[in-house]
């Protein structure tokens, strides 16, 4: 009878003891819908909030080419993970009805452009006004087409926009019009990207140098397009980790200011 006793008593500690473990890991920041008004329409918003009260550095994460809503799991993950560093993180999904890509789809693409930049641009002062912000320490970060955008942003509302982040986006024109006051950007791209080629990444490399403009180039020599994201063909681990490392540091320099 005493051994039983002992014994439950052992497995009772232990049950204790796993669930203060369980409750000691921080919860993930939840990813919570909410809308502003771009043009008299609702834009959908996804973000992540820090857990703490005081103003935060943001991102606003933006998504690539592809069907409505096919990728938001990748942009739950990455809007987690910027939470979890102390940023206020938040995906605006700028397709209005009819107006998803997906890649090769360059004439759509062309004619909704501008409207995507303004729907944005809207976003990004909606955020500026969020209390949980600084809006002095707002970045863009997106993925191709997301990238495309998150540059044009950059160029055209540098005054706004403290950091650019680009995964494999093409370049914009108005990036080469005025570079002389594009944000500090870092620039992310695979060398066997055969959907936007890394020529695209090495001339605004080149264009952003010319300007005399803070930036950094990453060329991953063996990844292709969507490298990073685990549901791709391309995934790699190794590059993925490598490169959201470098993208930790960069935010950190011009969000955080270290």
């Amino acid at each position: 009878m005493e051994k039983r006793l002992k014994a439950m008593n052992q497995l009772w500690l232990l049950s204790i003891t796993i669930t203060l473990l369980i409750g000691a890991v921080p919860a993930r920041a939840a990813w919570t819908k909410g809308t502003y008004t771009s043009g008299g329409q609702p834009v959908e918003v996804y973000a992540c909030a820090p857990d703490s009260k005081q103003s935060h550095p943001a991102v606003i994460l933006i998504h690539g080419a592809e069907v409505h809503g096919a990728g938001y799991h990748n942009m739950e993950q990455v809007c987690g993970d910027l939470a979890a560093q102390g940023y206020y993180a938040e995906m605006i999904e700028y397709y209005a009805a009819g107006e998803e890509v997906v890649p090769g789809e360059q004439a759509k693409i062309r004619q909704s452009f501008a409207g995507w930049v303004r729907k944005l641009h809207d976003g990004l002062d909606a955020l500026g006004k969020n209390p949980q912000v600084d809006p002095k320490r707002i970045g863009v970060m997106g993925y191709s087409l997301g990238a495309m955008l998150a540059l044009s942003l950059g160029a055209r509302y540098s005054d706004q926009v403290a950091a650019v982040v680009d995964y494999y986006g093409p370049v914009p024109p108005s990036v080469q019009e005025r570079a002389a006051t594009m944000p500090p950007t870092l620039i992310i791209h695979g060398g066997k990207d055969r959907l936007v080629l890394a020529q695209q990444s090495q001339e605004l490399d080149q264009i952003l140098t010319a300007a005399g403009r803070p930036h950094q180039l990453k060329l991953y020599p063996e990844a292709e397009h969507a490298f990073n994201f685990e549901d791709s063909n391309a995934y790699d681990a190794n590059d993925t980790q490598a490169a959201w490392s470098v993208t930790l540091d960069f935010l950190a320099q011009y969000l955080k200011g270290k």
